[in-house]
């Protein structure tokens, strides 16, 4: 059955659906046990896309958005068909494995877009506490529901579903219907972008520590004690964070996330619903892309704050690019990827560090480039790169015990590693920044920064409040406070 570009209705869903049904059905009896039946439809999707994570929140334990703004895709999940959670220091490996595994037993018809969701704890070693008591410390999963929207309206869906060995068509409606229904009632809803500027203001940071802001003197210790370890040669390179915990105004996490992306174009925007949960960040950090065999990494390390005024946001620009600190942190996260590839992909190439400007920071950013090894899949690479000295330190293992030993704070899954895996061990995976974790009607923000043996702890404590700007704005002003200042920068 071939279906021409329209909002597509239940009952063709369905149709499109009956022969694959069939065939798993006649595959579980084969093999005494459910098998997954998958399969994709274009079509027209105006709605927005971001209103399946409230969605999610009512009706479901897991849900998903995803804006990939530099790539242009835009994602949404519902539910899950199989979904397998792993701890301990090997879950990301067990999760690579997995990986393999749970695409093998799913049955997919000619233009299937199959794929998996992977999420990770920054530190997968450390017992969950406080806020992330819900939280595993990775998250296997292949949707039952996922839309995926190429432009304004063109879009995919793709419907995984489990199949026993007696099961029918009515069998499988009866379980699945309600939802897919709702959810293709959003693909006829207009979507209502409020377009806004960012509002950041003019925010040094050396002025960040402005009586509004506060001060964190436990944080100014760690950065005291990490500055007088590695000047005794103890390491070279540690990321502490922090964490803020405020009252939230999200009503509909949707408007939030699509005014993240707007503000955000260059970042990629996650939502997360999770047993009650959402975890929610503008990330600008690729972990890793894999697109036919080719390896596309991020290496972002050296911080400066934007200015509105342009001569001095290009000074601050230039300082960055000579600073000796910033560049020696860069380093040492450019060696820490290289370190991490060895094995199973080619030697890296790259060129000199280059400004990625965001709209309230601005970053030293080397683009990596290389070529995966055979049978190497995106997982596999990933869980080598994860955790990055961006967002650690190094050497790895050093900075990893000091975190453990002195940050009181549970990262969870800020820093960690999110995204989209494909069944030919293809996608796109990305470091959880600027990002917060909204818990009933608390909103608990994180941030870091990197620590070399020259770092100020005002400074560095500076750094991390302007990063936990994005999602303090996001998510504790009200409409009208959005609103109330327009920020002409974007770049």
């Amino acid at each position: 059955m071939v279906l021409t570009l329209h909002h597509v209705t239940v009952e063709e869903v369905y149709a499109l659906l009956e022969p694959l049904l069939q065939k798993g059905s006649s595959e579980a009896k084969r093999k005494g046990h459910s098998v997954m039946v998958s399969a994709s439809v274009p079509i027209t999707f105006e709605g927005s896309l971001a209103s399946v994570v409230d969605m999610g929140l009512k009706d479901a334990q897991f849900a998903t958005y995803w804006h990939d703004g530099p790539n242009g895709l835009e994602r949404a999940t519902y539910g899950e068909t199989a979904l397998e959670i792993y701890s301990g220091a090997r879950a990301f490996d067990r999760a690579s494995t997995a990986s393999v595994r749970l695409f093998q037993e799913v049955i997919t018809g000619e233009t299937a877009r199959t794929a998996a969701f992977l999420g990770t704890a920054f530190d997968a070693s450390r017992k969950r506490g406080t806020p992330w008591e819900r939280w595993p410390d990775v998250l296997l999963a292949i949707p039952m529901f996922s839309i995926e929207r190429e432009t304004s309206a063109r879009a995919y869906l793709t419907v995984t579903l489990r199949v026993g060995q007696n099961d029918t068509l009515r069998d499988v409606k009866k379980s699945t219907e309600q939802a897919l229904r709702k959810l293709l009632e959003l693909s006829t809803q207009k979507r209502t972008v409020r377009r806004r500027g960012s509002g950041l203001g003019d925010l040094r940071i050396d002025e960040a520590q402005a009586p509004e802001a506060g001060i964190d003197e436990a944080y100014r210790t760690l950065v005291s004690q990490a500055t007088e370890d590695m000047r005794k040669g103890s390491y070279e390179k540690v990321v502490h964070a922090r964490m803020m915990d405020v009252t939230h105004r999200v009503t509909a996490f949707a408007a939030t996330l699509e005014n993240l992306a707007y503000d955000h174009p260059s970042s990629t925007v996650f939502g997360i619903a999770w047993r009650g949960d959402v975890f929610l960040g503008a990330t600008p950090e690729r972990l890793v892309g894999m697109r036919k065999g080719q390896l596309y990494i991020d290496c972002l390390a050296g911080t400066a704050p934007r200015f509105a005024d342009r001569e001095q946001d290009e000074q601050a620009g230039q300082a960055l690019l000579a600073s000796k600190k910033d560049l020696h942190e860069h380093r040492l996260v450019l060696a820490g990827i290289e370190s991490a590839l060895e094995g199973v992909a080619t030697k890296p190439t790259y060129k000199d560090p280059q400004l990625r400007r965001l709209p309230n920071l601005q970053h030293l950013y080397t683009p990596v480039r290389a070529e995966a090894l055979r049978d190497v899949t995106i997982v596999s690479v990933a869980a080598r790169l994860q955790p990055t000295p961006a967002v650690a330190g190094w050497p790895r293992a050093k900075a990893l015990r000091v975190i453990r030993e002195r940050e009181e704070v549970d990262r969870g899954w800020y820093a960690g590693a999110l995204g989209f895996i494909e069944r030919d061990g293809s996608g796109e995976m990305v470091v959880a920044l600027r990002s917060a974790l909204v818990k009933d009607d608390r909103a608990y923000l994180f941030a870091g920064a990197g620590l070399v043996a020259d770092s100020d702890p005002i400074r560095e404590e500076g750094e991390t409040t302007l990063k936990m700007q994005v999602m303090k704005r996001a998510l504790c002003l009200s409409s009208e406070e959005k609103n109330a200042k327009e920020d002409p920068r974007e770049s």
